[in-house]
């Protein structure tokens, strides 16, 4: 199998991983399954010289780091300050611009440190109204 080959079918298998979790939602129990049984393929495979059943091992290793990732990234979500702000008709936020103004054609994008709840967002407002770095903005 080429090494081309190879690398597509990891990446499949890191993709596939993604898919499952976000459909299946499984469990860290069964996770640590999967994860013990993929290092197993990997040894044996290693001792007895069948690099095939080794590749097949790593692609059970990034199906589950592509679940572990998903997980991760849900968790981030779930624990974000911001999330209980969602659904409010207005808001007011107050913050310090934490990086250079990305100026656009008609827009300029602001990475925002907010004060409270401690998070950051980004916030695209009119061209023509100067913010520099860490400006105090409301």
């Amino acid at each position: 199998m080429t090494s081309s080959k190879i690398l597509f079918c990891l990446s499949i298998a890191f993709i596939a991983g993604i898919f499952v979790q976000s459909i299946l939602k499984i469990q860290q129990a069964l996770l640590w399954i999967f994860l013990f049984f993929g290092v197993l393929v990997i040894i044996i495979s290693l001792l007895f010289k069948r690099y095939f059943l080794t590749i097949i091992g790593f692609c059970l290793l990034l199906f589950v780091l592509g679940i572990s990732r998903f997980q991760i990234t849900e968790l981030n979500i779930q624990n974000n300050g911001l999330r209980r702000l969602n659904d409010t008709k207005e808001l007011t936020l107050t913050g310090k611009i934490i990086k250079e103004p990305d100026i656009r054609e008609n827009s300029q994008k602001l990475k925002i440190e907010i004060d409270n709840p401690k998070s950051k967002v980004l916030v695209t407002t009119n061209r023509y109204q100067e913010y520099r770095y860490f400006d105090k903005v409301i």
